[in-house]
Parts: structure tokens; sequence; C-alpha cells
């Protein structure tokens, strides 16, 4: 079995509870809907996602500005700006190199659950388009005052680990959740 350090998994995930995507700079605003779009190719098209409408893919550079303290970064984020809050996905591989088997999925996604227990994580696993995924559904603060909703999608891509993170406001979480996990299920590898 392929073991993770814990230490690490605990910081991917703090990192994404951090509120990152949330921040206050600005991103060029899109019109946004729930409605879904035809499949995006994504990953250095190595796989298809079919993104709520009005999403659109993060420059590197705006990753970097958003990200800077994320090791390593995610390598592709997709979002849309409501004016007021910006709802993202980001893909990312916390450990390259390390190998991860599709069976081994469950057991990390306990792992990271106990590990985020102070969020109060909601751990679901399925088999979604021939892969087995986890899902850790949590709401903690980001600024003071404010929640964030979040679905952390766990999963092997080419033996290794991904990590796809829905992000929204709190207040946004019944307008755009079923968008989130209708994206999440849509992801084709």
């Amino acid at each position: 079995m392929t073991y993770f350090p814990t230490a690490m998994l605990a910081a991917c995930a703090l990192y994404f509870f951090s509120g990152y995507l949330l921040a206050e700079t600005a991103l060029p605003a899109t019109e946004s809907t729930v409605a879904t779009q035809s499949d995006t190719r994504i990953l250095n098209d190595r796989a298809s996602v079919q993104l709520p409408e009005g999403f659109t893919r993060m420059t590197e550079e705006q990753i970097a500005d958003r990200y800077t303290a994320a090791q390593p970064r995610p390598q592709e984020v997709w979002y849309t700006d409501t004016g007021e809050n910006i709802i993202s996905l980001a893909f990312l591989f916390p450990f390259p190199g390390k190998p991860l088997a599709d069976g081994h999925v469950p057991e990390l996604a306990a792992m990271m659950k106990n590990q985020m227990a102070a969020q109060k994580p909601v751990l679901t696993t399925q088999k979604v388009n021939g892969h087995t995924v986890s899902r850790l559904e949590t709401v903690s603060s980001d600024a003071p005052g404010t929640r964030v909703y979040q679905i952390i999608q766990l999963s092997a891509f080419s033996d290794e680990l991904m990590m796809v993170v829905f992000t929204t406001p709190e207040t946004l979480k019944g307008t755009y959740q079923p968008a989130g996990t209708a994206t999440l299920d849509s992801l084709r590898y």
C-alpha cells in the first residue's frame, strides 16, 4: 500500500481551507449561471469536464498571484466571478511521482478526514466514470465573517493523487453546490 506523509496531506487540506480563492484580489468578471457547458478539455488535453457556464481558465499569472504559498500550486484553475465572490474549481497534484492505485483512494480520504476533523468533513466514496473517487464536503471559516463551502475530490489520475477542489461561499452553496457536484461527476480521463 502507498502511504502519503500525513503532515504533507494535512498541509494540502489546510491550504485550501485557508480561503485563498476567495481573497480580495479582483479577477475579470464573467457572467455566471449554473447551466452546464459542453465538454471542456483540461489538464493538457488528458481529461475533460463539463464546467458551469461562465467559468474561465485562470492564467498562470493569476494562479501564481492567488496561490503564492502553495507547493505545488494547482496545475489548472477554472473560476467565475460573481462580482462579489469567486467560485472555483482547482486541479492539483500534491505528490508528483508518488504512486497511488485507484483502490487506495478511500484509505487516503479517510486519513485526510481524520486530519481535517475540526472542519467536520462529510466523506463519501463512489465510482465516477470508472474511477474510485472520495469526496470531502465541508464548511469552514475563511476570513472574519466569511464561511466557505468546499468539495475536495480525491482520485488516482495516471497513478498519482489528483485533488479537485470546488469552492464557493457558503451563502451561495444552494446555488452552486449542484453545479459543482455535476461538474465533478462529469470528469473523464
